[in-house]
């Protein structure tokens, strides 16, 4: 399947958390979504990164995605990473969507996501630790794929931290993505947090055309949390494209 023409098209879903390391709020991002035309490529991903997924939402935007599914007869994938407690009826209807994605080779993927266990403050408004593992306990209740997100890595949480988060997920599924941080130098929290204190490149980011971000290099605590996930005999994957790619 990795030889399919692909095509990112980022949906644009309302979040109210409030993380302070964000940027899915920022300008620079928004201005690169793709646009939304399932026509000309084979395989689709849709992207719904850290999103308050709502019962309304499957007949505004859930539906039309599986309708273009079915008009065109393509292999498209919904890739949800939550932050929030999604409810089951939520669940429920993620479910059909999937059964009916599965139809055309497509599917939907709910990962639940973590950064940290101990500074929720910088996480305003998001599901606790202890419900975003009962999310993930979940949904292996249901037939949809399913895997962890660590990212962004914060270089100020210790590696046992993150071994931590492993240990207490690692029962629910077999896959685990993980990722650093990108930052905006202009932000509060970049001052409070980072500036001064970490090693800043400049990294490409590839899913945004291109377009060139600071980012914070962490490459060791990555290597460490890597070296433990495989040591699981679980799977570790550096981007969403190569996890997505090793359910096809």
């Amino acid at each position: 399947m990795s030889s399919l023409n692909k095509k990112m098209i980022h949906a644009a879903i309302r979040c109210s958390h409030q993380c302070q390391y964000c940027f899915s709020k920022w300008k620079k991002y928004r201005n690169c979504s793709t646009a939304n035309d399932y026509t000309d490529s084979n395989l689709f991903i849709c992207p719904f990164c850290d999103s308050e997924l709502e019962l309304q939402d499957y007949d505004t935007i859930l539906l039309p995605i599986v309708e273009q599914a079915e008009l065109y007869k393509k292999c498209i994938i919904i890739s949800i990473s939550t932050k929030s407690y999604l409810k089951e009826e939520t669940l429920s209807k993620l479910q059909l969507v999937h059964e009916k994605l599965s139809r055309y080779g497509g599917f939907v993927k709910v990962s639940v996501t973590f950064t940290n266990k101990s500074y929720h403050d910088i996480e305003q408004g998001t599901a606790s630790y202890y419900d975003r593992i009962q999310l993930l306990r979940k949904i292996t209740t249901y037939k949809m794929k399913t895997s962890v997100v660590i990212k962004p890595i914060l270089p100020f949480v210790s590696p046992n931290e993150y071994i931590d988060i492993v240990n207490d997920t690692c029962n629910f599924t077999d896959r685990f993505l993980i990722g650093g941080l990108y930052v905006d130098e202009s932000t509060a929290f970049y001052k409070n947090y980072i500036q001064g204190k970490y090693e800043i490149v400049t990294r490409e980011v590839n899913w945004l055309n291109g377009e060139k971000w600071s980012y914070v290099d962490s490459a060791i605590i990555q290597n460490i949390i890597k070296e433990h996930i495989v040591n699981l005999g679980k799977k570790v994957f550096d981007s969403e494209q190569g996890l997505i790619e090793s359910w096809l």
